[in-house]
């Protein structure tokens, strides 16, 4: 296992460890090429180094261009739906959760929120539902069960609470 330390950008300098935080902040980017070339401007080496890399990998990735499709929010169903068709048709797979969140997104409705708000609803479900099990089971027994919580019995009868 390697264990570098590169907490502050001087140790990521005297150990060569680029950031990669840098490479999509044109303003961090330019600090951190300045603080670089500061710490070794007697080193040739490590200089010519740093330009190597520069003009091997930092300049290719801030001259590659991500394709997009930008569709305005009030873009019907249908477009949307006959885009995501022709990005199928080109080669490239999608999920069909990738295309129920795209229908979805058209309508400004955001999926993801909505599960989220689910599971916790769910969750919350299952923890009463445990807790009324363990209440039937101490009214059934007529005694309390000490050192057992719901979490427990979640834990224990979670499949059959659900």
């Amino acid at each position: 296992m390697v264990n570098n330390n590169l907490t502050t950008q001087e140790k990521e300098f005297s150990q060569c460890y680029f950031s990669l935080k840098a490479l999509f902040d044109q303003t961090a980017y330019s600090v951190w090429r300045r603080g670089f070339q500061k710490m070794f401007r007697y080193d040739d080496d490590k200089l010519d180094l740093f330009e190597s890399f520069e003009a091997k990998v930092v300049n290719r990735f801030q001259s590659y261009r991500v394709p997009t499709i930008e569709l305005l929010r009030d873009t019907p169903k249908e477009a949307v739906c006959q885009v995501f068709e022709k990005v199928i048709m080109d080669g490239v797979t999608l999920t069909v959760f990738e295309l129920v969140t795209a229908m979805f997104a058209a309508n400004n409705y955001n999926l993801r929120l909505d599960g989220d708000k689910r599971k916790e609803r769910i969750q919350e479900l299952i923890r009463d539902r445990a807790s009324n099990l363990l209440d039937l089971i101490e009214a059934a027994m007529g005694k309390r069960i000490s050192g057992r919580d719901s979490e427990e019995v979640i834990h224990e009868y979670g499949d059959s609470l659900t």
